[in-house]
């Protein structure tokens, strides 16, 4: 290499910023490069620990909402189970004490009792007969056939007490054994 080119290269040399810088320059780039990323970390932990609080935040404002909607629907619960009871003790009380207030000619309990046998009055009232003394019952029934069969028979006895203006009068009527 020439002489001319080497100063040329050395001249060259001496223009670069690397020369140029002293091993205390140079340390007081790296601590500032140091700390711009030490500051830049910082920035970037204090963000994260924001971010991070905000979904821990976020997260307890859902598990609250949860804790509520399940306290809503557990209240709920409660008040549908308090108004089937109170409903079915308003059906129960209400009804009948509604019957005993209106007048009897209204005949409402009766119609009430028709309407739960799925019966008309008469075969509502032969039921209700029926099932409350079955013994007696018979004993109805057995009365009943012999002032059928004795009807004519009655009627005549009637009609002498009529005649005679007598509370009563004797009858003769016809028993048959039963089955």
């Amino acid at each position: 290499m020439s002489r001319s080119s080497l100063r040329h290269a050395i001249e060259s040399l001496a223009q670069k910023p690397a020369l140029a810088l002293t091993p205390e320059m140079i340390a007081r780039q790296i601590e500032a490069a140091g700390q711009g990323v030490c500051r830049n970390a910082n920035q970037a932990l204090v963000a994260a620990q924001g971010s991070l609080q905000n979904s821990i935040a976020a997260l307890s404002r859902v598990t609250g909402a949860v804790r509520a909607a399940k306290r809503q629907n557990q209240i709920l619960a409660g008040a549908a189970g308090l108004a089937l009871v109170l409903g079915w003790v308003g059906g129960c009380i209400v009804p009948p004490a509604i019957d005993w207030v209106v007048p009897e000619a209204w005949q409402w309990p009766e119609k009430r009792a028709e309407s739960a046998l799925r019966l008309r009055g008469w075969e509502a009232g032969e039921r209700l007969l029926f099932v409350n003394d079955p013994e007696r019952w018979q004993v109805i029934q057995a009365a009943a056939r012999m002032s059928d069969a004795n009807s004519h028979a009655i009627a005549k006895c009637a009609s002498r007490a009529d005649e005679r203006k007598l509370k009563s009068v004797g009858c003769l009527i016809e028993v048959r054994a039963t089955d």
